[in-house]
């Protein structure tokens, strides 16, 4: 039977005297964190604060019990975890990809990172979701990390992603392993997408071609604005508002035009009741996406995933239906979905 000995936070404080980061890697600060609910505080006043809770991290605000009540999704908080480090001195890396809108990270006391502008109001904070990368050598056994966080716009609020504390060259090398895949994946896509839009330009009586093109570039399009990491020159041209509402787009339009792809290979096998009701549905939630307000807007992803299930349960039926009926390429199309 395994056993997990990774080491987690209770209580606030998380051991890593036996932790070998040379043998064992990059390790996710995960457990429980102390939590001051509705309030910023300094790292010299998070160290001697009372009234705090344990919460587990990463993790939602809204999904906290915090003496009974339920934490809300908008708000303010600070976070506090005590890490006793290995007795090997050696340079580290704190990774985070971005919190539940807005976050200033303290280092022993030293301002390191953070997103946004964390602030006690709507109008007082600024959103932000870029991943932060702190190298640092410890000076002592100890390392208090101190997380302020703040969230009016999003439907999910709090530390909601890992921070991973590793050496810095393993740290680094894993960010440019990802950086390449990401890469890798937004460059093929553009390709298939040209690709098959030259085949639409010399044949032009089938449109698969170019719904499919279409598909590719939405989905370029989406991996470029969800990792703005890889493509850093971009980030001052989008605020976090516009690039949630991109997010979003993306998101509800790509089933819309897998519904014209669909019926493009077999006009009459998809039902033009479904046709309609997808594209309905999409520009519908398309709107919302334009109109709504941030945190309003979050909250739309829910119900569309509802809908999309039931478009997923259609396209089973109607991949049975196309194959019964032996239509030109139905194995391959239900072998790819």
């Amino acid at each position: 039977m395994h056993v997990d000995h990774t080491p987690v936070a209770v209580n606030g404080v998380i051991d890593l005297r036996t932790w070998d980061f040379q043998k064992s890697g990059n390790l996710y600060l995960k457990g429980e964190w102390t939590f001051f609910d509705n309030r910023l505080l300094s790292p010299e006043k998070a160290a001697h604060a009372t009234g705090g809770y344990h919460v587990r991290v990463p993790g939602l605000w809204s999904a906290y019990d915090l003496n009974g009540k339920s934490g809300s999704p908008k708000g303010v908080g600070t976070f506090r975890l005590k890490v006793h480090l290995p007795e090997k001195r050696a340079v580290l890396a704190l990774f985070c990809e971005g919190q539940g809108t807005a976050y200033s990270l303290w280092v022993n006391s030293r301002l390191s990172a953070g997103n946004g502008v964390v602030g006690k109001s709507r109008r007082d904070m600024v959103p932000g979701k870029e991943p932060q990368m702190v190298f640092f050598k410890p000076e002592q056994d100890e390392l208090v990390l101190v997380v302020q966080v703040s969230n009016f716009h999003h439907r999910k609020g709090g530390l909601r992603n890992d921070f991973m504390l590793g050496l810095a060259g393993q740290v680094h090398d894993l960010q440019t392993q990802k950086w390449f895949i990401q890469v890798f994946s937004i460059g093929l896509l553009s390709v298939m997408g040209f690709y098959h839009l030259f085949i639409f330009i010399f044949r032009k009586k089938n449109r698969g071609p170019l719904y499919f093109a279409l598909i590719c570039w939405i989905w370029v399009i989406r991996l470029v604005v969800i990792n703005l990491n890889t493509f850093m020159f971009i980030q001052p041209l989008l605020n976090w508002g516009t690039g949630l509402r991109i997010e979003y787009l993306t998101f509800y339009l790509a089933p819309v035009i897998f519904c014209f792809f669909s019926g493009s290979l077999y006009p009459k096998d998809l039902h033009p009741w479904f046709k309609y009701a997808v594209i309905g549905m999409g520009c519908l939630f398309a709107v919302l996406a334009l109109v709504l307000d941030t945190y309003r807007l979050s909250q739309t992803i829910t119900f569309y995933q509802m809908i999309l299930m039931a478009q997923i349960i259609y396209y089973l039926y109607f991949l049975n239906r196309i194959i019964v009926k032996k239509r030109d390429g139905a194995m391959f199309i239900a072998l790819a979905f």
